[in-house]
């Protein structure tokens, strides 16, 4: 649920920017500034919810295969055509549907669950960051140092560093 807060943090810069700025309607920004904030993180722990019903309950929910099929794949390639099939809905109603019950797209949501993986491989020495980046499933060690900057804040390398410094809080 972090990633999806650091989502929501960028909604409370914006309620910030909104209630400090001068415009004379900033009191209609700021009230639907907060109801998006809101919007969010009841979908955020919509996700927690559906991920914790899914790992005990088994899967009463369609969306529940999916988030199982991505948690079991995660290290794979994961194809869209793959989860909407899973889903049994067109490509177009599954993103609707992801999006509106979790607020991240699914590809989102795949980069931030290989993230958090990264994360817990780069406390482990032994592993380089380009292993690490493919055994999380990127193609693309550039990308992978890219997302993980923008998730993050640093890269994997400086990550490492702060763990090894204790600097950074251990996923």
């Amino acid at each position: 649920m972090v990633y999806y807060l650091k989502a929501s943090g960028f909604g409370i810069n914006k309620l910030i920017r909104v209630c400090s700025g001068s415009d004379r309607s900033k009191n209609v920004f700021a009230d639907l500034s907060i109801k998006e904030l809101l919007i969010r993180l009841m979908q955020s722990q919509y996700l927690e919810q559906v991920c914790e019903e899914s790992a005990t309950d088994g899967n009463a929910h369609r969306l529940h295969y999916v988030i199982d099929h991505i948690r079991e794949n995660l290290t794979n390639k994961i194809l869209i055509e793959d989860l909407t099939r899973i889903a049994l809905l067109s490509r177009n109603n599954f993103f609707k549907l992801f999006r509106h019950h979790f607020g991240v797209t699914p590809l989102e949501y795949i980069n931030n669950e290989r993230i958090k993986l990264a994360k817990k491989l780069l406390l482990v020495n032994k592993y380089t960051i380009s292993e690490v980046s493919d055994y999380c499933g990127f193609n693309d060690l550039n990308y992978f140092v890219r997302l993980f900057r923008k998730t993050e804040g640093i890269t994997p390398g400086a990550y490492r560093a702060c763990l090894s410094s204790g600097g950074v809080r251990r996923a």
